[in-house]
């Protein structure tokens, strides 16, 4: 069924927009009667925890601890400890592959975590050659302006020669133009690897845009290196650092 909020008003209970009145004494006995018709909210949910669970210590994420720094109050209204907020370790596990786009490209991890695009924009970079597609204006309005002059004189001459001089420039366009096209595929065949290196590294750092310790799990490394990476997580990274941690699979290149 539909969740609806609870609120205290005076000494009523309200539940939803109004929909039902009720006293404390009522809303009790239901709880009595149907406890799994109730749960708590983002607030009581981890008071509840504690309560039925006691915690000593909570290993929590950035948002999580910005939630608990607003709970103080009300674990001391329930007369239970709140228990010692830990900040969860942050880190971006590292392959070898990876590494090696990054380090030929000379783009650090840190950079890249900052400007995403950056590996991106630098390919197509180096792929595109803004000389080459000049070249190709100039030479194409080259071809055109002879075809112009030479087309006119001809025509001073004889109709006829003129429609030979135009039918020949057809076919000088036509090579003209395919040659240009072999030099687009080719730059086309560079961008396909571009987009094809960027997404491999993209689906590893930032796997649908969002950080990689939001969406994959350790499950996913164990799968793709055994669980020695357990044992490397444990020696290399320092759950005591406040920054976001490197960490980088080398070692393990040989399970890829």
């Amino acid at each position: 069924g539909q969740r609806l909020p609870i609120f205290i008003e005076n000494n009523d209970i309200i539940i939803g927009s109004r929909r039902l009145i009720m006293k404390k004494q009522e809303l009790f006995d239901k709880i009595q009667k149907h406890p799994e018709r109730f749960s708590p909210n983002v607030l009581t949910r981890p008071i509840m925890q504690d309560f039925l669970l006691p915690t000593l210590s909570y290993v929590a994420g950035p948002t999580e601890i910005s939630y608990f720094a607003q709970f103080s109050e009300a674990y001391k209204f329930i007369g239970i400890n709140m228990p010692i907020i830990f900040p969860r370790a942050s880190a971006t596990l590292i392959n070898k592959k990876i590494n090696n786009i990054l380090t030929k490209n000379n783009i650090s991890l840190s950079e890249l975590m900052v400007k995403k695009d950056l590996l991106k924009n630098k390919l197509i970079k180096e792929s595109m050659n803004p000389e080459l597609v000049k070249l190709f204006e100039e030479s194409e309005n080259e071809i055109d302006t002879a075809h112009r002059k030479i087309s006119t004189a001809a025509e001073s001459i004889d109709i006829t020669l003129k429609q030979g001089v135009d039918n020949s420039f057809k076919k000088i366009f036509y090579q003209f133009n395919k040659i240009r096209n072999r030099f687009e595929k080719k730059i086309q065949e560079k961008l396909d690897v571009v987009d094809s290196r960027t997404e491999e590294v993209n689906n590893l750092i930032f796997p649908y845009e969002k950080l990689q310790e939001r969406m994959l799990n350790i499950l996913t490394f164990i799968s793709l290196y055994g669980i020695k990476v357990v044992a490397l997580l444990l020696k290399e990274l320092d759950i005591n650092s406040k920054k976001h941690q490197l960490i980088f699979l080398e070692e393990l290149s040989g399970k890829e």
